[in-house]
């Protein structure tokens, strides 16, 4: 389950790639269908989103079909790149030896998202590496495959607690290693099996009523090189994706898309295609044109692009294409700009047809040589709306050079405008500033007012625990600032963030976690405001304002503040590093307001069936007691399979009962069960018929 690419480019590391649709950075359209997620551990996680995603810069078949994979890390040591889960991807062009090991590193990573050690003194099969995220979740990445086709996949993956998950593989293609399962300490909650015309992917296998797997998806491979033609959904409508390819400049591209509701998606590619720079026998290709019928009665969306000669591979540069995992257009040094323009086209024809169509809104994008967004111009009418983002980047200096925060937009102006009249103009303008780390210090809104916030070093501090890793990852305070106003300045609002830190689980052998301890809201006064509210209770409101004028000078500063508590929240954790179970738990929280604590206190349970649902459930009480000793009792049962809560008692007494179908969609909520009182609510989902071109 390789994921390569016929060309790399930092551009397909944008949402915008990864996501459903055209991208209009780089011209490809992709597809990305995400699987239900899966719950581990008695949802103690750690969470494992996964989704098949299809890419026609994707030039094999690694398990999953030709062009799809299975979203996950990995690390291929032939070229040294390291493709997250996430996206993004990185060449490791250097190393050094820290107290943590052997950390690789990549020079075009300006943020400290993630840490990659090697573990192994070579990277021959079997060896390992390890990715530590900024969350705290960690990868252990295992060398396998034949020789010519090595990668590390994760074997593991562990959350911050310390709980984990398994990764097994099976030998695909006498070439490649696909994912077989994945388990936890209770067992299998992901399989999958490949054969020569479906892959078959079985969610919570025999956990089902019947023996089967709670859901399962369907792949149908189709012609000698596999391509992924449908798949099918666990719905009793047989709901499924069915997808059409067309051969274009040596790429599979999707010609037509047909969606689980019925839309149908048309592509075309009627142009010569992205040229790189100094190859002239090579071109990538691109979407000129997307047309979408969505069925139902509803007219179809005719949406076409066009490119600048100028593109995301350098094009028009003198300099050489260098397929060796780097930014081609990262080593030019020099200004340089790119772009496309997106426009949507109706039809005043009844049948639609293109002859009498036109444009009524058009994007016109532009990205620098780092493929950073500088401007969106929307044109519709005579309205034009145009977005223009800058940056801290300074000009004819290396990437490697810029400052870390580079890729983040430091100021963003919206400005609205008429076409026919140029006065006519509103302009908005917010803008931001980061720490070496990517982590927000100040951002002033559009009206004026301002985000200040504060972060816990690496080393920590009182507050915060040290961070294991070095990252400057948790929030100290957030204080909000109002714009000025003749009406006289409002409060100043902060909130306060402490933390504690817990051991991981005993045989995880991580280091410690950060649990957040306390959470306070704060009103912050200046000098004459702090003494105008210690007289208010004595005197009150009105007298005490009449009162302000002859407050002394000293107190009348406007460097000095006091802050006032509003509200707080503090957090108690179960602290049992030997008990999967528990560990980590939120025991007890308690919220202080006006002097007056209310408390709420939690207690687990494990259970094999549910009230009314034949599948293991997390039990849950929460018992709340105010500040005048009554107290509340509330219950529910959550799906130790889906995370769903499929049964409630709130605080009268009232039960609620859920039920789902297999994409976890609610079909049915039932009030006060088994009882005369009883009463149900049941919800069906119709079957669409594909919608056909007009």
């Amino acid at each position: 389950m390789t994921a390569t690419s016929s060309i790399h480019s930092n551009a397909l590391s944008f949402m915008s790639y990864l996501q459903n649709g055209v991208d209009p950075r780089t011209g490809q359209y992709t597809v990305s269908i995400n699987l239900p997620e899966l719950k581990a551990n008695d949802l103690q996680g750690p969470a494992l989103k996964l989704a098949l995603a299809y890419s026609p810069l994707n030039t094999q078949d690694s398990g999953f079909g030709l062009g799809w994979n299975l979203q996950l890390s990995q690390y291929t040591p032939h070229n040294q790149v390291l493709s997250l889960s996430t996206g993004e991807s990185f060449k490791v062009t250097g190393s050094r030896v820290t107290e943590r090991g052997t950390e690789l590193l990549m020079k075009e990573k300006k943020l400290d998202s993630f840490h990659f050690y090697r573990l192994d003194d070579n990277e021959g099969p079997g060896s390992r590496f390890r990715v530590v995220h900024r969350t705290g979740q960690v990868e252990i990445l295992q060398v396998m495959g034949a020789s010519d086709n090595r990668v590390a996949l994760p074997v593991q993956v562990f959350g911050a607690t310390g709980h984990s998950l398994s990764l097994s593989y099976l030998p695909f293609d006498n070439r490649f290693n696909r994912l077989a399962s994945i388990s936890d300490d209770s067992g299998e909650l992901l399989s999958i099996e490949r054969d020569d015309s479906m892959v078959k992917i079985h969610c919570n296998p025999g956990q089902a009523e019947d023996g089967g797997a709670l859901a399962r998806f369907d792949m149908l491979l189709e012609g000698t090189e596999r391509r992924v033609a449908r798949i099918n959904l666990p719905t009793l409508d047989e709901a499924s994706w069915r997808f059409m390819y067309r051969r274009v400049l040596d790429h599979d591209c999707l010609e037509q898309v047909q969606t689980p509701t019925g839309a149908r998606e048309h592509l075309y590619y009627n142009d010569d295609g992205h040229a790189l720079p100094g190859v002239r026998d090579r071109k990538l290709p691109r979407v000129t044109q997307h047309v979408t019928y969505p069925g139902h009665g509803q007219p179809s969306i005719d949406v076409r692009y066009s490119y600048d000669a100028n593109n995301f591979l350098g094009n028009n540069l003198d300099i050489p294409w260098d397929d060796d995992g780097l930014d081609n257009l990262y080593k030019y040094l020099g200004e340089y700009r790119y772009g496309s323009v997106e426009s949507l086209w109706v039809s005043d024809a009844a049948d639609g047809g293109s002859a009498t169509a036109k444009i009524v809104r058009s994007t016109e994008r532009t990205f620098n040589q780092f493929h950073l967004l500088t401007e969106e111009k929307v044109t519709q009418g005579n309205s034009v709306q145009t977005v223009t983002n800058e940056y801290n980047l300074t000009p004819y200096l290396a990437f490697e050079q810029q400052v870390n925060y580079c890729q983040l937009p430091a100021k963003v102006i919206t400005r609205w405008s008429l076409l026919d009249d140029a006065s006519q103009t509103r302009v908005e303008t917010t803008s931001s500033s980061y720490d070496t780390h990517g982590n927000l210090l100040t951002h002033t809104l559009a009206n004026g007012v301002l985000e200040t916030s504060t972060w816990y070093p690496a080393g920590g501090a009182d507050g915060c625990p040290a961070n294991p890793e070095g990252f400057v990852c948790h929030l100290k305070d957030k204080t909000t600032t109002p714009a000025a106003s003749q009406a006289g300045p409002a409060p100043v609002q902060r909130q306060r963030y402490r933390y504690v830190g817990l051991p991981a689980l005993t045989q995880s052998g991580l280091a410690a976690w950060h649990a957040m301890e306390s959470e306070t809201y704060l009103e912050v006064l200046s000098a004459r405001q702090a003494v105008q509210a210690q007289l208010t209770p004595l005197l009150g409101p009105h007298l005490a304002g009449l009162l302000m004028p002859f407050v002394p000078p000293f107190a009348n500063g406007t460097v000095a503040t006091t802050e006032q508590e509003l509200q707080r929240t503090t957090f108690d954790y179960t602290n049992a590093p030997g008990d999967a179970f528990a560990h980590g738990r939120l025991s007890q929280s308690c919220i202080t307001l006006n002097g007056q604590k209310t408390t709420t206190d939690f207690t687990y349970a494990h259970q094999a069936q549910g009230t009314h649902a034949q599948q293991p459930v997390l039990w849950t009480e929460e018992y709340v007691t105010g500040h005048t000793g009554t107290f509340k009792t509330f219950s529910q049962e959550q799906s130790l399979l889906t995370g769903l809560r499929l049964w409630d008692r709130d605080e009268n007494g009232v039960e609620t009962t859920s039920v789902h179908d297999a994409l976890r969609r609610v079909v049915r909520e039932t009030v006060a069960p088994g009882t005369e009182h009883e009463a149900s609510r049941q919800y069906a989902y119709t079957p669409t018929r594909p919608a056909r071109p007009s």
